[in-house]
């Protein structure tokens, strides 16, 4: 029985991806000797051994599914490094990525050599795009673009951004001080703040109430002033000048008119007090057509007569005219006030493009340079004046600014204007007509000079090649072409060798060459 059961041992299973797979692999103790002793019952018990084994390998198999299935998942990588050999294709590409790797790496410390050397300049990542602020890991754009605060508010989000949000008086320093340096007029910046859906409730484009307010304490800010419509003022911007909050309208101030029809169906004081509505609509600054109006026109002779004179007031004067005549005139609203002021700054930039601090303060009836300064703000914020804020010279310099009713005395005025304008054209164009004929005449001059110089350069170069000729075969005649090529430059002659000794019982005559080309020696016999 002994000599029979040669197969000692059955070995462990491995999951070996060769070409025999997963089969088990069996060993002999007593080699090719047992092997051939117990032949028969060596097959007689290899019958129950291979069921064994087989049995063996099916559980196994079976156990080695239970563990793999109740094993914590991993990452496929580590999954596929630890647990199973990697195919050849997934062995190169692995590889690859490997020597990539250590390419890249060595890249990188050549070029961390190179950016440190002297000279090198090294281009830094920005955390921001050009022309935009970074603050406390955020980025900040001051848009040139005078657009209303829902246009603003939608320009923003469609460069994936939001109207600014300022959380801390950190914030809001930067802002205004980099609000100064853009310099002008354009001392408001829409911010992400209104009222909109509730009046008095504030809050943020991200629906976050507001902490803290920098309003404007002077100007009672923010006041809802009627002067923004219906709605009144929803909307807040940044005042860089007064480094505070302003509430105004949502909507751009737009040039607005009253509905000629309206008018036409009013009459007395529902007509005077539509014309006392009328001189608060922000953006209107003509009023001559409605002075025209039937119906208006009949107030001057009846008891709404100072609400007539007050319309021809905003048509053709200005707030000094309104002072003197102020005890026979209504009393102005603020937002008449500040109209009737704005009307005025027109007026006077029509006769001066600078206009000092002092002439604008005794004008306007203002208190300080402060108040100024604001007036000025919101009229170029309204697009009633364009020009530059000189503060240290204390004037403003207008480069222009919105029409208004021109009154009858001032057509004769306005069409001397243009016939004095006129002259002066004609003027410069008979100073530009003086000037060319002057230039063509110099021109032609030069052109007779040019040519004059070009002949004689050239007479002056055949006289050179002609001189230049070799004297060997005696003088040349007057008249003749040389030997020499016309195209090749003389050779330059030694004077040592041109100075031989004369011989004995020989004279030199002086032979007369060309024109211009000096004198010629010869030898006679």
């Amino acid at each position: 029985m002994e000599d029979t059961e040669n197969y000692t041992s059955l070995q462990e299973f491995t999951e070996d991806i060769s070409c025999r797979g997963n089969k088990p692999i069996l060993y002999t103790a007593g080699g090719k000797q047992g092997a051939q002793g117990g032949k028969w019952g060596a097959r007689r018990q290899t019958v129950p051994l291979l069921i064994t084994a087989l049995l063996v390998s099916v559980s196994a198999n079976i156990a080695l599914g239970v563990l793999l299935y109740n094993k914590p998942s991993i990452s496929p990588c580590s999954q596929v490094v630890e647990n199973v050999a990697p195919p050849p294709s997934l062995s190169r590409k692995y590889d690859n990525l490997q020597n990539r790797y250590s390419r890249l790496c060595q890249e990188y410390t050549d070029i961390g050599k190179k950016c440190s050397q002297s000279g090198v300049s090294v281009k830094r990542c920005k955390p921001c795009p050009d022309s935009w602020l970074h603050l406390e890991d955020k980025c900040y754009y001051f848009s040139p673009d005078k657009m209303d605060w829902k246009d603003s508010k939608e320009n923003c989000e469609s460069m994936g951004s939001y109207l600014t949000i300022l959380e801390s008086h950190k914030q809001h320093e930067a802002l205004e001080k980099e609000a100064r340096k853009i310099g002008g007029f354009d001392y408001h910046f829409w911010i992400g703040l209104s009222d909109i859906e509730t009046e008095g409730e504030w809050k943020w484009v991200d629906n976050t109430p507001v902490n803290n307010t920098y309003w404007d304490d002077i100007h009672s800010e923010p006041d809802n002033h009627l002067s923004g419509g219906l709605h009144g003022e929803d909307c807040a911007v940044l005042n860089s000048h007064s480094r505070s909050w302003f509430d105004v309208p949502s909507a751009r101030i737009q040039q607005k008119k009253m509905e000629v029809e309206q008018l036409l169906s009013l009459s007395g004081s529902a007509l005077a007090q539509a014309v006392s509505a009328l001189l608060e609509t922000p953006g209107l600054y003509v009023f001559s057509d409605i002075l025209e109006l039937p119906n208006v026109r009949e107030l001057e002779t009846g008891p709404h007569a100072p609400v007539y004179q007050l319309l021809n007031l905003f048509a053709y004067g200005t707030y000094c005219d309104y002072k003197e005549r102020a005890a026979s005139l209504p009393e102005l609203t603020p937002a008449q006030r500040n109209k009737l002021r704005h009307l005025s700054i027109i007026s006077l930039a029509s006769n001066l493009k600078c206009l000092p601090y002092s002439l604008l303060l005794q004008q306007l009836e203002l208190k300080n340079v402060r108040e100024l300064e604001d007036l000025l703000i919101e009229a170029v914020y309204c697009d009633i004046i364009q020009g530059k804020l000189d503060q240290r010279n204390q004037q403003v310099e207008v480069d222009c600014s919105v029409g208004r009713d021109l009154g009858p005395n001032e057509l004769p005025n306005i069409a001397n204007t243009l016939q004095e304008w006129c002259s002066g054209c004609e003027a410069v164009l008979c100073g530009i007509e003086e000037q060319v004929s002057r230039a063509n005449q110099y021109r032609e001059s030069q052109l007779k000079v040019k040519v004059q110089v070009e002949t004689e350069v050239s007479n002056l170069q055949k006289t050179l090649k002609a001189s230049s000729a070799s004297p060997s075969s005696g003088p040349a005649p007057a008249g003749a072409a040389s030997n020499q090529d016309a195209d090749q430059p003389a050779e330059p002659r030694d004077p040592a060798s041109s100075q031989e000794p004369r011989q004995p019982g020989k004279k030199s005559s002086k032979v007369k060459g060309l024109r211009g080309s000096g004198k010629i020696w010869s030898k006679s016999n």
